[in-house]
């Protein structure tokens, strides 16, 4: 067999054995390569070749605009959540927000804030730092101000959870991509220079078929070899999301493994189950479950996956280089192996 029938015959493979990705590529599209910035004469400059030359500065500005459209756009959603909920009282914003306040704060809800601080001082944000005692009226005003955003912000978190709210800029992506941006989890000798990241997808029939490989794998090589597993999907999953709230708490493998034990794609019903089947915090898990920016860092982390070249789970990468068969453990061992020798 020549070598272009095995890249073929190893290519078809792939496609049987994996699950495909199929969502449309939402990363940024360059520059019309054909827009001529300039013309020397005859010689034409064209704008691709000026950006490439400033492509992280390129970069920097689009993330500091992403940034100030980020905060901007939270403070908009917040500001409409509120305004709608006013307006089912028949009251003003502000007057909304006045009575609510007026609801939540009394001494006693205050000392108890207080207390739940651990500070006798609490600061004043000017242009040069303050500090005052919380037994002076201006100690007393600055820590009723910030128990009043901290109710606020628990109250818009509250309406939050009621609404289906979907965010739809996207953070670009930086001009140099490489498999040290993916946003991964670790196990094993974490030191160690060999690297095996499984691309993965926790309801995919096929990397839960293929997954008791990997861990036997984890298993031979854990004092040698760093292991790593990311998110890939179409669309970010509940049982995605599930692990990453269980990392928060230190239990992110142990939701993976369980969730990949699950014969049927579970619903949030048997995901909170699950949580406290693993002893997690279980009001914590449930407000961590309803965070975007979880949501948010792993359609990230997807657009990350793509722009590197993967399509399909599950991906066996070694020190960033694909297992053509993921599903060979004769394969894997092999380029572990061959990596350990060097």
């Amino acid at each position: 067999m020549s070598r272009l029938q095995l890249l073929l015959f190893s290519f078809l493979l792939l496609l049987f054995t994996q699950c495909r990705n199929n969502q449309q590529d939402n990363q940024q599209k360059p520059f019309n390569s054909s827009i001529i910035a300039a013309e020397i004469d005859t010689h034409k400059i064209l704008l691709t070749d000026v950006d490439l030359q400033i492509k992280q500065e390129i970069y920097d500005e689009l993330y500091r605009i992403f940034t100030i459209r980020k905060i901007t756009l939270e403070q908009t959603i917040n500001n409409y959540l509120i305004t709608k909920e006013a307006e089912r009282y028949k009251l003003s914003k502000d007057t909304f927000i006045n009575r609510y306040y007026n609801h939540q704060i009394n001494e006693r809800s205050l000392q108890n804030f207080i207390l739940n601080l651990h500070i006798s001082f609490f600061p004043e944000l000017t242009r040069t730092l303050k500090y005052y005692d919380l037994k002076t009226e201006k100690g007393k005003e600055l820590a009723k101000d910030s128990f009043k955003k901290y109710l606020l912000d628990k109250f818009i978190d509250s309406l939050k959870r009621k609404h289906k709210i979907q965010i739809h800029i996207q953070q670009p992506l930086p001009p140099d991509i490489s498999i040290e941006k993916i946003y991964a989890h670790y196990t094993g000798n974490t030191k160690s220079k060999i690297t095996v990241l499984i691309v993965s997808d926790l309801e995919c029939d096929k990397c839960r078929e293929y997954e008791p490989i990997y861990q036997k794998l984890e298993k031979k090589y854990s004092d040698k070899v760093k292991f790593g597993f990311t998110h890939f999907a179409s669309y970010v999953t509940l049982s995605a999301i599930a692990a990453e709230c269980a990392a928060k708490q230190n239990k992110f493998w142990a939701m993976k493994d369980i969730l990949f034990e699950q014969k049927q794609l579970p619903d949030s019903n048997k995901i909170f189950s699950l949580a406290e089947k693993l002893h997690l915090d279980i009001n914590r898990f449930k407000s961590d479950f309803s965070d975007l920016q979880i949501q948010n860092t792993l359609e990230y982390n997807f657009r990350i996956l793509k722009a590197i070249g993967l399509y399909a789970t599950p991906t066996v990468l070694i020190n960033g280089k694909p297992v053509f068969n993921s599903s060979s453990i004769d394969e894997i061992e092999k380029m572990i192996n061959l990596e350990i020798s060097k």
